[in-house]
């Protein structure tokens, strides 16, 4: 048995996130990939409680650049991370 998880939400644009739109998609159940206008700028794993945020276009070469207790903290550190 397959699950499908298709889970994408849109942040508005925000000064905090530079401006643009960030999309932010559930690509498996420990795993969100973050959009900046429309390209992969990195992404966020779910340890536990943890937010784990990751700066990288490809996810085997994303490099780990901070650990959260929020995913909008954790997304918001990784758009900061790819301006």
């Amino acid at each position: 048995m397959s699950l499908a998880i298709e889970e994408t939400f849109a942040l508005p644009a925000h000064p905090s996130l530079g401006g643009d739109d960030v999309v932010v998609s559930l690509v498996s159940s420990t795993r969100y990939a973050i959009a900046k206008s429309g390209e992969t700028v990195g992404f966020v794993d779910v340890e536990g409680p943890v937010f784990v945020a990751l700066s990288g276009l490809v996810y085997p070469w994303a490099e780990e650049i901070s650990q959260h207790r929020s995913l909008l903290v954790a997304i918001r550190s990784v758009v900061l991370a790819a301006s």
